[in-house]
């Protein structure tokens, strides 16, 4: 079995796409850990995470849900190009998860355990590609 540390709340956000992509959202796997890992208190009873149990599965598996985003972009106002972190670039569809879903609007559950098959992914927004304004 392998844990997730989950955000249930947006973390931030900022009228500029860009920047806004590069915070930690709603459904955004923190970090994967192995069966019986020992999450802090802090981690426990941060109203704004929770730990998701899911038997069955390596964290070789999920892993994927810690891998980075990364997106080109330009400032038009300034002519700047860069490259942007859309912080990850898979996440849990907390709202295809009835359970999950409830839970993130008390923030009371600390832990909770959900089969392969409830576990909804979805790929992150990011920006469209670079391409000059109309």
């Amino acid at each position: 079995m392998c844990e997730l540390l989950v955000f249930l709340t947006d973390k931030a956000s900022d009228p500029d796409p860009a920047i806004n992509l590069t915070y930690m959202k709603r459904g955004y796997v923190i970090v994967v850990c192995e069966d019986g890992w020992q999450w802090s208190q802090a981690e426990l009873t941060n109203p704004d995470w929770v730990v998701v149990q899911v038997p069955g599965v390596p964290v070789s598996e999920y892993n994927k849900f810690q891998v980075v985003h990364w997106a080109s972009y330009t400032n038009y106002e300034t002519g700047e190009q860069g490259v942007m972190d859309a912080c990850r670039a898979l996440m849990l569809d907390i709202d295809q998860d009835p359970v999950l879903r409830e839970i993130s609007t008390r923030g009371d559950v600390q832990v909770v355990v959900r089969s392969p098959e409830d576990i909804a992914v979805m790929e992150t927004a990011v920006l469209p590609p670079t391409s000059s304004p109309a």
